[in-house]
């Protein structure tokens, strides 16, 4: 354009836009109106499809317009296919109690939209409650409203006035607290409450036990009507005075193990005794003991270092005194049935310090060169180690990257349409020689678009990643529905 054609140009523009604008100024005006007519185009519908086993189900779809469906059409969230009318739907379960509320159409009642909703939101205001007792001492508390009939919170039939009974256990030793309804008794309302509420003005501490010596147990009791009238477990210091307790260590009948009682006298003046943990019983200085009681076992003690074991024997993890040897060795031994089993036992002396079954594989030798057995499928297999116990050998599966080769290199498979993954596999003997599942970014080309994809029969598809070269047949890789969808949108003409 000439000097002098654009400058009368400008003028005009200048004249009718203002004189901040050039010549440029429509294109970009126009670029722009482009711009929001591709996000504001409507490329997608929404349609409700009802399943057809099930009543009150259903899925929303997104299709393209275009094609109805064809070009796109993946499954949505429910709430976009909610229409402007609906309205809540309690349907009953066949017991007729409880149920579920449902949001539908108003046009269909559920054929063209239904959603779950809470319950609250199927209840009016006309809404009662009702309480029926199922036991002497427990019921139930029902909502209703129409055909709305659910079992709901206690709470909900709890009156305004209810007086609270104690009744214990047929021991007399606990019990529980109920809450009963003031004028109508259990059949207006009977619920098992704390038993804080039955708790009587004036209660005593006592410990009661079965027989003298035994552990027993602290009651907070009704102090004038005894344990019948009111009778709470509580913690054992509630029933004994400030004194110190004794520890006494007992041994049991093989001398070699024991429990450590604690010995108190209680405010009643009863004697109580309970087993402890053992620690509590040592004042004195210990040392670990190993008892072999077989050629492969034994037992590892706890002793006192004066007697050895006399005033004092516990028996421990046989892991403490494999703690404090250094040097193991290992033999292949029969046991009591004639199969062979692998012993672990202290250098040192033999097993006198220590001796245990360990696993077979202590025992056997593994110095041959791991193998690759492929499956029948030809992709999947594992990697195998040769184990030699005695004249026997064993295959034994270890790490499959145990058997990867010096050079390997990544390959694409698809076991079907567009569902395939990326192996590594050997270079020169292939799947034979080492194949194991590797990530879809070492299969990845450089060049890549979306397609949607919908199965013949299905009623939704899915958006894939693939390689533009082949469409899929190299590289594919199951992704959101919304790349897919961004393809639809194109400029207007």
């Amino acid at each position: 354009m000439s000097r002098k054609i654009k400058k009368p140009l400008n003028q005009i523009l200048n004249f009718i836009i203002g004189p901040k604008f050039s010549i440029l100024g429509p294109i970009l005006f126009l670029s722009l109106n482009i711009s929001a007519n591709l996000i504001n185009k409507k490329v997608t519908g929404f349609s409700w499809v009802s399943d057809p086993e099930k009543s009150y189900r259903g899925n929303c779809y997104e299709y393209d317009l275009e094609t109805g469906g064809q070009k796109f059409q993946a499954v949505a969230k429910k709430s976009k296919c909610r229409p402007e009318k609906t309205e809540t739907l309690w349907v009953p379960s066949e017991e007729g109690v409880s149920g579920k509320c449902y949001e539908v159409d108003s046009e269909t009642k559920g054929e063209k939209f239904v959603i779950p909703s809470s319950a609250s939101n199927c209840v009016t205001k006309e809404v009662s409650y009702s309480w029926a007792l199922v036991s002497e001492t427990s019921g139930e508390c029902y909502q209703i409203d129409g055909n709305l009939k659910r079992k709901v919170s206690k709470d909900n039939c709890a009156p305004k006035k209810v007086s609270h009974h104690w009744v214990p256990r047929a021991s007399d030793w606990g019990g529980k607290c109920f809450a009963i309804d003031s004028l109508q008794g259990p059949a207006g309302y009977i619920e098992s409450v704390s038993v804080e509420n039955c708790k009587p003005s004036e209660t005593s501490y006592t410990l009661h036990m079965k027989r003298e010596g035994e552990q027993g147990y602290c009651y907070e009791v009704d102090l004038k009507n005894g344990p019948k009238g009111y009778s709470r477990r509580v913690s054992r210091s509630n029933c004994f005075n400030s004194a110190a307790p004794n520890y006494m260590w007992k041994s049991d009948e093989s001398g070699v193990d024991g429990e450590c009682l604690e010995v108190r006298s209680s405010i009643n003046e009863k004697v109580s005794s309970r087993k402890v943990d053992f620690k509590k019983c040592i004042n004195f200085k210990t040392k670990n003991f190993f008892k072999r009681t077989s050629s492969f076992g034994g037992s590892c003690l706890l002793v006192d270092e004066l007697t050895g074991g006399q005033r004092f024997a516990k028996v421990i993890t046989t892991s403490s005194c494999r703690e404090e040897v250094e040097d193991f060795q290992y033999s292949l031994l029969p046991n009591q049935y004639g199969n062979p089993i692998c012993v672990e036992s202290d250098l040192k002396t033999n097993g006198n310090l220590y001796v245990g079954k360990v696993s077979l594989s202590k025992c056997e030798d593994t110095g041959a060169k791991p193998k690759w057995v492929l499956e029948d499928d030809g992709w999947s297999g594992k990697c195998v180690e040769m184990r030699t116990l005695g004249s026997n050998v064993r295959e034994r599966s270890i790490r499959k990257e145990k058997c990867r080769t010096a050079k390997t290199k990544f390959i694409w498979h698809n076991f079907k349409k567009l569902d395939g993954k990326c192996f590594e596999v050997d270079v020169e003997k292939g799947n034979d020689g080492f194949v194991i599942e590797a990530p879809l970014k070492k299969c990845a080309p450089k060049f890549l678009k979306y397609i949607f994809h919908r199965e013949k029969g299905k009623n939704a598809g899915h958006c894939y990643l693939v390689d533009r070269e082949t469409s899929g047949e190299k590289f594919n890789k199951p992704i959101s529905s919304k790349k897919c969808k961004r393809n639809l949108i194109k400029a207007p003409l």
